[in-house]
């Protein structure tokens, strides 16, 4: 199958699969701030710890509508890079906040009901706020490669509107995919839009 992509816009990631909100006030700096986003210490937030922001849907493509984060410690493994929008899941059932993109390194299929997005590049280690639930927050993240236009990673296989999405891991990474491969794999976000083709 010809490979697809879709904009992180038209993704839109299942609430709840972390808990119920426990922070609902945007950090003062900000969700991508200095103070507490892509930082050595926990800083003030606890593992686990889950935001709940509106998104206003002001910037260009951005829809309005709830946005959901969960607070992890970024482990790349054996991943290369670190980048916004790269789809991670924990790297074990029994800890759920130690997040990787390295599909060699991940809990397991079950662990991909639980696949979130990195708000921007991380450095290994270090804490940090991911996108685990709602619309894109688009207009609540600093890191300019995180915008409507921009794509997530390719998916093989057409995308239609309202069509469940896997995250499904290769050697270099997790893609959205539309076919789970296995009964076990559960969906985490749906298609708002088709694919981009």
């Amino acid at each position: 199958m010809t490979a697809k992509t879709i904009a992180s816009v038209e993704v839109y990631l299942n609430f709840g699969r972390f808990g119920s909100p426990t922070e609902l006030a945007e950090p003062l700096d900000g969700v991508t701030g200095s103070s507490h986003h892509n930082v050595a210490g926990k800083g003030r937030y606890r593992l686990g710890t889950v935001l709940q922001l509106w998104n206003p849907g002001d910037g260009t493509g951005s829809v309005p509508g709830w946005s959901e984060f969960v607070y992890g410690q970024w482990d790349k493994n054996d991943q290369a890079t670190s980048a916004a929008l790269l789809i991670a899941m924990p790297t074990a059932i029994t800890n759920l906040y130690n997040i990787t993109d390295d599909p060699n390194d991940c809990a397991s299929l079950a662990a991909a009901a639980l696949a979130v997005v990195a708000l921007s590049a991380m450095t290994d280690n270090y804490y940090g706020w991911f996108w685990s639930g709602g619309i894109a927050p688009i207009d609540l993240v600093a890191d300019a490669t995180f915008a409507a236009t921009d794509t997530m990673v390719s998916a093989t296989g057409a995308i239609t509107v309202g069509e469940p999405l896997y995250a499904l891991g290769s050697g270099e990474g997790f893609s959205w995919e539309v076919d789970p491969e296995d009964a076990s794999v559960t969906a985490c976000a749906v298609a708002l839009a088709a694919d981009d083709a």
